[in-house]
């Protein structure tokens, strides 16, 4: 009904952030997110990975900091082998870019393997999801490749993070990925916000692609002022559910909303 059962608080020293959860498969909670200090008393940002028990009591806390940088996560899956993968992005000093970061552990935190993926200027990652052959599909944006200043930018790797193929979406303005989700027919749905197309100061954005990141079709629609999505499933039905927030369809300055859609829209 709504009704808290039981509430944990998680922190280490400074400001902590958590961005995503996930229940494991032994009916714990997987957790990732960051600190503003850590270990050392290092001011940079630390990636934290927390893992409980089903009664949120802290089995382990593991912190991540590539040395000299700068690191945020922002989504986190459990994986077949029950390590974790883990999606956020790294800063080097002097911190003037950032990439999209990766890391892979094991059931217990420890890291196997990381993995950067950018260019020259920005690139950040919302979310990574398994993929069928037991690789990963992250969602983000893009600032060194594609068409505008930012574009919607997918990157699919294989079980050990080497890139397969990568794909921008957008336009000459700012477009940014939010959410991706695994579709039926093996493609993907895409949900995040438009500046390049629609008619408000931001509209929702959502792509379909096929298995190897190929547009199938767009859909934008929006107001005059902002309206964002942030994350999309697909329904039981083999239709889209949709998150986000809106500035022109609520009783608000501003209104969550959700949306549900049919199978396939038309296109822009």
């Amino acid at each position: 009904l709504g009704d808290s059962l039981r509430t944990k608080i998680f922190t280490q020293s400074g400001s902590d952030f958590v961005h995503s959860v996930q229940q494991t498969m032994d009916g714990g909670y997987i957790m990732t997110g960051f600190g503003a200090l850590g270990p050392g008393g290092n001011i940079a940002p630390n990636i934290y990975l927390i893992k409980t028990d089903p009664y949120g009591d802290i089995e382990w806390f593991n912190t991540y900091d590539a040395d000299t940088s700068w690191d945020m996560a922002f989504s986190v899956q459990q994986t077949a082998d029950q390590g974790y993968i883990v999606a956020g992005i790294i800063s080097l000093l002097p911190y003037d870019s950032c990439d999209i970061y990766l890391i892979k552990t094991d059931s217990l935190g420890d890291t196997l393997w990381t993995k950067t993926y950018g260019g020259a200027d920005n690139e950040y990652s919302e979310e990574v999801r398994l993929t069928p052959d037991g690789g990963y599909i992250i969602v983000g944006g893009t600032d060194s490749y594609g068409m505008g200043a930012f574009d919607v930018y997918i990157i699919k790797t294989d079980s050990l993070g080497d890139t397969l193929w990568t794909r921008t979406f957008g336009g000459y303005d700012d477009d940014y990925g939010n959410s991706i989700d695994k579709t039926n027919d093996g493609g993907y749905i895409i949900a995040g916000m438009t500046r390049s197309y629609g008619v408000g100061s931001s509209d929702i954005y959502v792509i379909k692609v096929d298995s190897l990141g190929d547009t199938l079709w767009t859909f934008v629609t929006g107001g005059v002022n902002h309206d964002d999505a942030w994350d999309v499933i697909q329904t039981v039905d083999g239709g889209y559910a949709i998150v986000g927030d809106t500035g022109n369809f609520g009783a608000n300055y501003v209104d969550c909303f959700l949306m549900r859609r049919r199978r396939r829209w038309s296109g822009r």
